[in-house]
């Protein structure tokens, strides 16, 4: 399996968020943002980063998340790409 960046962090705001459709007569779709207070942050090596490059800490993903993470909570974010702040998979920690 290929590795994935990924942070951790606690939960500070999350929402659901209409993303208009760009094609005519298509519907909108959601998404869940997910803004975090970044506590460590690894790029897909798996090499520590700052997390002051996290002034932006905001990571969307679908909108079914919205109802099963809440703030204060500690969650690890795997993300979709190295540089990329879609969430490939989220989970609470200790």
């Amino acid at each position: 399996m290929k590795n994935l960046p990924y942070v951790t962090g606690v939960i500070t705001a999350v929402e659901l968020v209409e993303i208009p459709s760009k094609a005519m007569n298509k519907p909108a779709r959601y998404e869940t943002r997910i803004s975090l207070k970044v506590i460590s942050a690894f790029n897909h090596k798996g090499d520590a980063l700052s997390v002051d490059a996290y002034d932006y800490p905001h990571f969307a993903g679908d909108s079914c998340l919205v109802e099963q993470f809440k703030v204060d909570q500690k969650v690890k974010i795997v993300c979709s790409s190295k540089t990329g702040r879609h969430i490939q998979g989220i989970e609470v920690i200790k």
